[in-house]
């Protein structure tokens, strides 16, 4: 029973909009509570699972990346990822992209350096004595003379003992 006049007009015209039942008064420790019942525990939803862990169980960190990127950055899964405008997502991987990824690193080691990068070995070039490119070639050049010094070193050894 409601004893003060202006709470008896609020109780009335929340029960005349629909917001509150007639019968089963409002209020402190009523039963009512005036307005639909709360689900318990209801604070913050869902507990989120936890992430998947990365490469020897070490944690994913999901700083930095492109939230709004569908796909995950191996870089920050292998914890390489140095980017702070990386265009990927930093996220845990799903058991299938794991498989992907899993894929992808074989793939990787297979696959030849890219064009920019030095090629390993001997210059071909260098040692049949037509490197054009000298000290710049990206090649290794070894130590010792080229073929075509040791040519020029003949000609020019044969050229002086014809000429005495």
């Amino acid at each position: 029973m409601i004893h003060d006049n202006v709470a008896k007009k609020a109780q009335a015209a929340l029960v005349r909009a629909g917001g509150a039942s007639g019968d089963k008064p409002g209020g402190r420790g009523a039963a009512g509570g005036g307005g639909p019942p709360a689900a318990k525990g209801g604070g913050k939803g869902q507990p989120k699972a936890k992430a998947a862990p990365g490469p020897g169980g070490r944690t994913v960190s999901t700083k930095g990346g492109n939230p709004e990127s569908k796909l995950p950055c191996y870089a920050n899964f292998e914890g390489t990822c140095k980017e702070a405008t990386c265009r990927l997502h930093h996220r845990s991987m799903t058991p299938a992209e794991i498989t992907t990824y899993e894929s992808w690193k074989v793939t990787r080691a297979s696959r030849a350096a890219s064009p920019g990068a030095p090629a390993p070995g001997v210059c071909p070039d260098f040692l049949a004595g037509t490197c054009a490119l000298g000290a710049q070639c990206s090649m290794e050049h070894p130590d010792g003379p080229s073929k075509t010094a040791l040519r020029k070193a003949a000609k020019a050894k044969a050229k002086a003992a014809a000429g005495q």
